[in-house]
């Protein structure tokens, strides 16, 4: 069996979604579940995801220096 570093399709796609800010994070949890139960991604893609989500959140989160 071949390793791969590459990230499957479903990965991508969502990656995508979630950096053009299309998918709230409650969204994307179910989403996530939903493709892990189907095997469209693996647990370490699920994560990346998930904290790739979180830190963007926080990013937007954060007060502008304006006040």
């Amino acid at each position: 069996m071949e390793t791969s570093n590459a990230y499957s399709e479903s990965y991508i796609a969502v990656e995508q979604r979630i950096r053009e800010g299309q998918l709230s994070l409650s969204e994307l949890e179910h989403l996530l579940d939903g493709l892990v139960s189907q095997e469209q991604i693996t647990l370490a893609e699920q994560q990346a995801l998930l904290e790739l989500a979180w830190g963007i959140h926080a990013n937007d989160m954060t007060p502008s220096k304006d006040v």
